[in-house]
């Protein structure tokens, strides 16, 4: 139990393992553990937890008798009012992959179900006796090993997408225990933002520069107490912020875009810039001391962005005029390709959150090219080596890189970060671990609209990349 001015942790479900226990102690950070396996009252308590202003975070395990209480209709309201809470609080949602698996196996995956887990240990809420630890009065209670219905996992997934919450599938205890102890260290560390962002990516090196202005803003503009920390490979970087206080900044995404917005001013009305600092009770003397400084390295990025953008796109004609020579295109068709793969600057933002990737060929009505499927996946192929740094990616990675172009939607920068620190075999294991939890949960749930043959493939590589509860 914790006292109710002290903020703690929250377990829901199986998922409270000896070294996330070790870890939470070592902070100094009480927990609570509680079950959905119980009676509607406790499932009350669960919800009333979730909405508790001093939980820091929240870790959940779901398995397959929890899908079926879930979607029984009498629960359903209290289901919703659980996931709903959730989704507002920092959380990590851990799936194992057979319940993955078997929403593209319409609802069954006997052969593989569970095959690797091992704690069917039953556990009982920390508040609850061991008689009121019983499932609500249901259909006949499953055992673990079954897998839910196509009813179940549809619901399960509907409330998933609703709160957008975040789901980490896992095939080993092993692998939970190790993210869920990366989850905990971030949350009490105050992580509010990370990135991965690979070297040979457009403006990778425009990256860090546009950074370290960010985190001067949010010091020296916003008084926010930041922090920042990474670690570089050969073939990458990661960028972590993170903040002194919990409560620091509610959302980063807003402040990278007001920053952003302010960067243009500094540039095209500085004027307007020192009023934007002066309405925030700034000194005047700091005032023109930031917005000089802002305007000149704005105005270096901005010219660096662009030389940057210009000789990869002269580098990438070159070698299409090589690779394309016996289509027999005119310099007006060769260019017009070159143009259709060409990513949009969005402001000086696009040197981080842009990925440059290569999405699908649409060249001008007007010319008249005829490429056929394969010759425009060379096209993208080749696009995307020049502009998102997949020089050393396999045909997997590839595959798996155009999936998340056509289905991630506004995941579609995160996933990309995660398949790049994947394949970097330099990268921390528990971060490459996370990142291919990442990249598995979303291919269960765009499978079926890939093919089995397309669906296994990528899963068997996911797998092979790294071992199972590979942490180093």
């Amino acid at each position: 139990m914790t006292g109710s001015d002290e903020p703690f942790f929250l377990f829901i479900g199986s998922c409270l393992s000896e070294g996330a226990t070790s870890k939470l102690k070592t902070s100094g950070v009480p927990y609570r553990q509680k079950l959905l396996e119980s009676r509607p009252y406790n499932w009350e308590r669960i919800a009333a937890l979730l909405q508790h202003p001093n939980l820091i975070g929240a870790l959940v395990k779901l398995t397959s008798p929890n899908y079926q209480q879930l979607a029984y209709e009498p629960n359903q309201p209290l289901a919703e009012k659980i996931f709903a809470s959730l989704g507002l609080v920092r959380h990590t949602l851990f799936i194992h992959d057979s319940i993955l698996t078997a929403a593209n196996e319409g609802g069954s995956n006997p052969q593989s179900w569970f095959e690797d887990e091992v704690d069917q240990v039953r556990v009982f809420d920390d508040d609850l006796s061991e008689d009121a630890a019983l499932f609500w009065p249901t259909p006949r209670p499953r055992d673990y090993f079954t897998p839910p219905s196509v009813k179940e996992l549809d619901f399960v997934y509907a409330l998933i997408e609703r709160n957008s919450l975040n789901v980490m599938s896992y095939k080993t205890n092993a692998e939970q225990s190790i993210m869920a102890i990366t989850f905990l260290e971030q949350v009490d560390r105050n992580l509010l933002f990370r990135i991965y962002v690979p070297s040979g990516r457009l403006w990778s090196n425009e990256a860090d520069r546009l950074l370290s202005l960010f985190r001067d803003w949010l010091i020296r503009v916003k008084r926010q107490r930041i922090r920042q920390d990474g670690y570089q490979t050969s073939r990458g970087e990661v960028y972590e912020f993170y903040a002194e206080d919990a409560g620091e900044i509610q959302s980063l995404s807003k402040e990278f875009e007001e920053f952003s917005d302010f960067l243009d001013l500094c540039v095209d009305q500085p004027t307007e810039a020192s009023r934007v600092l002066e309405a925030r009770d700034l000194d005047r003397v700091v005032v023109s001391e930031i917005v000089e400084r802002y305007s000149k390295e704005a105005r270096r990025l901005r010219v660096d962005i662009k030389h940057d953008l210009e000789t990869r796109t002269l580098g990438l004609r070159h070698r299409l005029e090589a690779e394309l020579a016996e289509v027999g295109l005119s310099d007006r068709e060769l260019d017009a390709l070159v143009s259709s793969v060409v990513p949009p600057v969005h402001g000086l933002a696009s040197a981080i959150s842009g990925t440059g990737g290569a999405s699908h060929i649409t060249v001008a009505r007007e010319i008249q090219v005829n490429l056929n499927p394969q010759i425009i996946g060379s096209v993208q192929g080749i696009a995307a080596q020049h502009y998102q740094g997949t020089a050393h990616f396999g045909p997997e990675a590839s595959q798996l890189l155009d999936l998340i172009e056509r289905f991630a939607g506004t995941r579609k920068d995160e996933l990309t970060s995660a398949l790049h620190e994947f394949e970097d075999d330099d990268a921390r294991g528990s971060d490459r671990l996370s990142a291919k939890s990442r990249l598995k949960t979303f291919l269960a749930q765009v499978g079926g609209k890939i093919g089995d043959l397309s669906f296994a493939v990528l899963q068997k590589y996911l797998e092979s990349k790294i071992g199972p509860g590979s942490g180093s």
